[in-house]
């Protein structure tokens, strides 16, 4: 998954495995957490997957969108990956509604600005003649990352409990954040103009 050429690509590839691994863990894990901490049951989970989804695409179809060209895809990515450990410490202490839809919330648009600026960044680092293996690793290495993601949440959330396994998440966005500091300033490619692999 991380056979690319161009080592931005390479830590923007990386970046996108890491925390999508983590993101994928609480999908995989948020209802073993309501039931356990709010007492919900299958209605109220849909309601949880309903609001993400909506967070996910006002986010990544309006805030991203307008935000990239004022201040970078690089930018967006660390803002996102902030938001991300702030979602995972948020909701390792939850015990109630509103604290836990704050959770949410951060979850939510922390990946709706991560997926579209890591995909953007990792277009316009490669050059063109790359553009399609790369692209297909990014996409690859996202892929595994959702396919393990759960199985490695799951583990961690019956062996260590609920608010071990996401400060585990916590810490774990931790990695991607400081490689995401040292990916260089693009030369910037608008955010519209770039095929964003999906999430």
């Amino acid at each position: 998954a991380f056979a690319v050429r161009g080592a931005e690509v390479r830590l923007t590839t990386l970046v996108n495995f890491l925390f999508t691994l983590g993101f994928s863990g609480v999908e995989g894990t948020i209802t073993f957490l309501a039931a356990e901490r709010l007492g919900y049951g299958p209605p109220q989970n849909v309601r949880i997957f309903l609001f993400l989804g909506i967070i996910l695409i006002l986010t990544q179809g309006v805030l991203a969108r307008r935000l990239a060209p004022r201040v970078g895809e690089r930018i967006l990515a660390l803002c996102g990956l902030s938001l991300g450990f702030c979602a995972f410490a948020v909701l390792s202490t939850v015990h109630s509604t509103i604290p836990a839809f704050i959770g949410f919330t951060l979850l939510g648009v922390g990946s709706g600005l991560i997926n579209p600026s890591l995909a953007a960044l990792a277009s316009i680092y490669s050059a063109d003649v790359d553009q399609g293996r790369n692209l297909g690793s990014f996409r690859a290495a996202g892929s595994f990352a959702r396919a393990i993601g759960p199985l490695l949440a799951d583990f961690s959330y019956w062996k260590f409990g609920s608010r071990n396994a996401y400060l585990m998440g916590a810490t774990m966005m931790v990695l991607p954040l400081i490689f995401s500091t040292k990916l260089p300033r693009p030369i910037a490619k608008p955010i519209e103009s770039v095929a964003v692999p999906p999430s």
